[in-house]
């Protein structure tokens, strides 16, 4: 069975793995009679790392952060 607990609840929304199942539907309804604003996230490759939507949501790519605020800039004192 996926892992339906590695979600993300930000404001009014909650952003869950999807995977393609049934049970998809079962935990965006229960999300939704909570007050939340449910959004599907398709998981079904990202599952294949043991990561899921929390899990990937932590960090940010290099790549995309402004230039100069990488931590190769950070000062050591």
């Amino acid at each position: 069975m996926p892992n339906y607990a590695n979600g993300i609840l930000v404001n009014g929304m909650a952003l869950f793995p999807a995977y393609g199942r049934p049970e998809d539907d079962v935990v965006g309804n229960a999300l939704q009679e909570q007050g939340f604003e449910a959004i599907p996230i398709d998981c079904r490759d990202v599952i294949l790392s043991n990561s899921g939507v929390h899990c990937i949501s932590k960090t940010v790519p290099q790549k995309i952060l402004p230039s100069g605020d990488g931590p190769e800039n950070e000062k050591h004192e």
